[in-house]
C-alpha cells in the first residue's frame, strides 16, 4: 500500500467510509477491521497486534460518540416537546383570557356601565 498524497486521500476516504457502515449498521466486518489495521501499519510502521488495538480503541471510540449523539439527540426531542406543550398551554390560558375579556366588555359596552375591578375602576 503506497502512502503518497492520493493513495492517502482515498484510503482515508475508504477508511471514513468504513467508519460510517460501522456506525449506522452497528458492527464491522472482520475484513474491514483488517484493512484500516493495514492503514495504520503502513502509515506508522507498527506491528500488528498494536495497530489492530489502535483500530479497535478508534471503533470504540467511535461508537461511544455516536452513543453520545443519540443520547443528546434524544435530550432535545424531549425539550422541544416540552416547550411545544407550554406554548400550547400558555395559548389556551391566553385563549381563555380573551374570552373573559371580551365578555367584560361586551358588558361594559350594552350595560354601559364603568368597569371595576374589586370595586376599583380600571380607568
Amino acid at each position: 500500500m503506497k502512502t503518497g498524497g492520493g493513495d492517502l486521500e482515498a484510503a482515508r476516504a475508504e477508511a471514513n467510509r468504513i467508519f460510517a457502515s460501522a456506525i449506522k449498521n452497528q458492527a464491522i466486518s472482520e475484513r474491514d477491521r483488517t484493512y484500516l489495521g493495514q492503514i495504520v501499519i503502513a502509515r506508522t510502521g507498527m506491528p500488528e497486534a498494536e495497530a489492530q488495538s489502535r483500530v479497535d480503541a478508534a471503533i470504540a471510540e467511535a461508537r461511544d460518540l455516536e452513543l453520545k449523539a443519540r443520547q443528546q439527540v434524544d435530550k432535545a426531542r424531549k425539550a422541544t416537546v416540552i416547550t411545544a406543550f407550554i406554548a400550547g398551554v400558555s395559548l389556551l390560558i391566553s385563549l381563555a383570557a380573551a374570552i373573559v375579556a371580551a365578555g367584560a366588555g361586551a358588558r361594559h359596552r350594552d350595560e354601559n356601565r364603568i368597569p371595576t375591578f374589586a370595586g376599583h375602576r380600571f380607568w
